[in-house]
C-alpha cells in the first residue's frame, strides 16, 4: 500500500501528460460565404455542351496541314468548324465574309481565354482565403506555445516545489530526493508538451467544390466550364500519355493528399492547418493546369491569323 501511495503521483503525472497529448480544439472559421466570395460565376454557370461536343469532325485535308491536333481538336470543342472550313476554302473570293469568319473565331477564342482567366482567378481566390484560414489556426496555435512556454519557465522553479511537496507528503520522507526530481521533472514536461499539445481546427463547408468535381471520371460536369473540363480530360501532351486530369491525380496520390481526400473531395469538415495547406497546393496546381490551356488557345488564334 505505502509503495502505491508513493508512485500515485508518478503515475498520475504520466496520465495528465498523455491525455494533454490529444488535444483537439475548433474555432470559428472568421471567413464565411466562401462559395458566393470566389466561385459566383461557378454558381451562375450552367452546362450547355452535349457528350457528343467532344467527337471531332472529319477536317479538310487543308485544315489538318493548317492546324495542329491541339487546334483541331479547340476549334471543334468552340464550335468552329464552319467558320474555319469557309476561310480555308481557296474558291471563295468573297473577302468581307472572309474577314467576318476569322474575326468570329478570333472573338470566340478570346472569350474562353477570359473563361480561362475567370476560373483561375476563382481557384485561387480559394487557395488565398485557405492560406489565410491555415495562417490564423498557425497563429493561434503558436501563440499558444509561446504562452505556455513562458509559463513554463515562470512556474519553473514553483512546479519543483509545489512537486517536492506533494511527493513529500506521499512518500512520508522516503526516497525524497530521487522523487522530488522525477515529480519536478512530469511537472515541468506537462506544463510545457500541454502548450505543444493543442490542435487547432476549423469547419469549412464548401457550397461549391471544384477539386471534387475534378477527381471524378465524368463525361461533364456543373462547376467547370465546358471549354476547360474538355482540355483537361481530353488533351494530352503525347499520344501515349494520359490526359491532363489523369496526370495530376496521380501525383495527389502520391503526397499526403491521398491520406485527406475523404475530406478533401467532400462537401465539407472540419480542418487543421496542415490540411488547409494540402488544399491551398491542389488548388494552386488545379490553377496553374487550366492555365496552361491559354498557351494551346494562343497557338489556335496564331494559327488561324496566319491562313490567307
Amino acid at each position: 500500500m505505502a509503495n502505491y501511495l508513493r508512485f500515485f503521483p508518478v503515475s498520475f503525472f504520466i496520465f495528465i501528460l498523455i491525455v494533454s497529448c490529444k488535444t483537439v480544439r475548433s474555432i470559428e472559421s472568421p471567413i464565411q460565404n466562401l462559395g458566393e466570395a470566389c466561385y459566383k460565376y461557378i454558381l451562375d454557370f450552367e452546362p450547355i455542351s452535349t457528350k457528343e461536343s467532344l467527337h471531332l469532325d472529319h477536317f479538310s485535308e487543308r485544315a489538318t496541314e493548317k492546324f495542329s491536333k491541339n487546334s483541331l481538336f479547340f476549334i471543334r470543342v468552340l464550335g468552329l468548324t464552319d467558320q474555319v472550313e469557309k476561310v480555308l476554302d481557296q474558291d471563295s473570293d468573297n473577302e468581307i465574309e472572309q474577314f467576318k469568319n476569322i474575326q468570329h473565331a478570333i472573338n470566340k477564342i478570346t472569350l474562353v481565354e477570359l473563361e480561362v482567366k475567370a476560373f483561375s482567378s476563382a481557384l485561387r481566390c480559394e487557395e488565398d482565403k485557405i492560406e489565410q484560414l491555415a495562417w490564423h489556426l498557425e497563429s493561434i496555435e503558436n501563440s499558444g506555445k509561446n504562452t505556455k512556454t513562458v509559463t513554463g519557465i515562470i512556474l519553473d522553479a514553483s512546479a519543483n516545489i509545489a512537486g517536492a511537496a506533494i511527493i513529500l507528503f506521499w512518500a512520508q520522507g522516503n526516497t525524497t530526493r530521487q522523487l522530488i526530481g522525477i515529480g519536478a521533472s512530469l511537472t515541468q514536461i506537462y506544463l510545457n508538451v500541454w502548450g505543444r499539445s493543442i490542435t487547432y481546427t476549423v469547419e469549412i463547408d464548401h457550397e461549391v467544390n471544384i477539386l471534387e468535381e475534378f477527381s471524378k471520371n465524368q463525361d461533364w460536369c456543373e462547376s467547370i466550364p465546358d471549354n476547360i473540363w474538355a482540355y483537361v480530360n481530353y488533351v494530352k501532351q503525347n499520344d501515349d500519355e494520359k490526359n491532363i486530369r489523369e496526370q495530376l491525380m496521380d501525383s495527389w496520390a502520391e503526397t499526403i493528399i491521398e491520406e485527406n481526400k475523404d475530406l478533401f473531395f467532400s462537401k465539407g469538415g472540419s480542418y487543421n492547418s496542415v490540411q488547409l495547406r494540402g488544399r491551398a497546393s491542389m488548388l494552386e496546381q488545379l490553377a496553374s493546369l487550366t492555365e496552361g490551356m491559354l498557351q494551346d488557345l494562343l497557338i489556335l488564334r496564331k494559327e488561324i491569323q496566319s491562313i490567307n
